[in-house]
């Protein structure tokens, strides 16, 4: 299948025993919740980029950013509902093309070792793919079916080392919510299927994470009626009542604690118990002997995603309105320094606007990306406005010079 480029653009640019039942219950709305501070808009660079002529931007979906041309810097794919769109940095080929499949879920299939660039890993109605983009031959589009079509329509695809051998493994929620599908890559290009893991009813999203402390990794699910975290064995390490259907989780990576490596946590968007159109942010951790960490938020967000904006070693994360060309990030508190802080309860929504963000517009349906775009160490934030309609990079500014020294130390 050949895709023809769509126009040249500049660009820089997821019935089974319980092992335990901390809390099933709902929280509840005091008469006044309190809310989230609003602090001043963050200062950004922005790379504004208009969408591709003759590329629809119906049905926006998940972004992902990678090294996908093989030149060391940041591409990014936009799915849509009709098509994916390829933007690459500006600084190695200067435009975008469209590969023309209808995916129901992407991720980015990190490079292993010895390999040159960033593949991705896509599903559709004929099952699950790696597609590689290879600007050196004349068709550039490799796409390599990995041959499970059960895996047919599958959502919510996320790339990790499930069985800890260092190679990368997928897994999925199967196209009727119903199980997890796992595949174990064997480091020469081939993939096993491990056993399916039930989920129950409706199952929207699922990923990764190193939830329990020197334990293989876990799986956050959110389903219709609950929120937990399924252990490799199919055993459920922790189950909280889901209050609506608006429920969205983002996974939160934690900095070391005097050099040892801290587990993930998940950071749940929900609606708050009682409705009222109130959202609240829930911090679920396996270490935590109380309720998780709750926090109102007085805002409207249509996706949660997460990424290191400050540099500081944990995930923050990034809430994107619904109807408003705003993106309000949430500094993670806790991190090498401050080990005991809360993670986001009490921080500051600090704003990011990539359009007019008093003015209503088309409903946002998609998911942004926090991730390093500038090298600076510090993630950059990824956005599509469909309102424009454009693609946008917003990118933090390395430091002109070095920080001074501390007193007494170069003098």
């Amino acid at each position: 299948m050949v895709a023809t480029p769509t126009r040249l653009v500049p660009l820089l640019l997821a019935g089974l025993p319980v092992l335990a039942l901390p809390c099933t219950a709902q929280f509840h709305l005091p008469s006044a919740p309190p809310q989230l501070p609003f602090g001043p808009p963050i200062d950004l660079a922005a790379w504004e980029r208009t969408w591709p002529e003759g590329s629809a931007m119906e049905g926006l979906g998940r972004g992902v950013v990678g090294d996908f041309t093989g030149d060391l810097t940041p591409d990014l794919w936009q799915q849509t509902a009709r098509a994916l769109v390829l933007f690459m940095d500006h600084s190695y080929m200067d435009y975008s093309v469209e590969f023309p499949v209808q995916a129901t879920a992407i991720a980015c299939y990190t490079k292993q070792a010895g390999g040159s660039r960033d593949r991705l890993a896509y599903t559709d109605d004929s099952g699950v793919h790696l597609l590689d983009f290879r600007v050196d031959l004349p068709d550039p589009w490799v796409s390599s079916s990995l041959g499970f079509p059960h895996w047919k329509q599958a959502r919510s695809l996320d790339c990790w080392d499930l069985d800890q051998d260092g190679d990368l493994d997928l897994l999925a929620v199967s196209a009727d919510g119903l199980k997890l599908y796992r595949l174990l890559s064997d480091g020469q290009g081939a993939f096993v299927q491990a056993p399916n893991i039930l989920l129950g009813i409706g199952a929207t999203q699922a990923f990764a994470l190193d939830y329990l402390p020197g334990q293989p990794p876990c799986v956050a699910v959110l389903n219709q009626s609950w929120f937990f975290v399924v252990r490799s064995d199919g055993v459920r390490a922790k189950v909280l009542a889901n209050p609506g259907p608006n429920s969205r989780i983002a996974r939160v990576r934690q900095a070391p604690a005097y050099g040892v490596p801290q587990p993930d946590c998940v950071a749940w968007l929900r609606d708050a118990a009682g409705g009222g159109g109130v959202q609240e942010l829930v911090v679920v951790d396996a270490l935590s002997a109380s309720l998780p960490e709750l926090q109102f938020l007085g805002l409207d967000a249509a996706a949660i995603f997460s990424g290191d904006h400050d540099g500081d070693g944990s995930d923050d994360v990034g809430l994107l309105s619904r109807h408003e060309q705003v993106v309000h990030l949430i500094r993670n508190q806790r991190d090498q320094d401050h080990l005991t802080e809360p993670r986001f309860a009490g921080a500051a929504l600090e704003p990011v606007v990539f359009g007019d963000a008093g003015l209503a517009g088309v409903e946002n349906t998609s998911v942004p990306v926090l991730q390093d775009a500038n090298f600076d160490l510090r993630a950059d934030l990824f956005v599509v406005d469909p309102n424009v309609p454009r693609a946008l990079a917003i990118t933090t500014e390395p430091p002109l010079s070095p920080p001074p020294p501390p007193p007494g130390i170069g003098a």
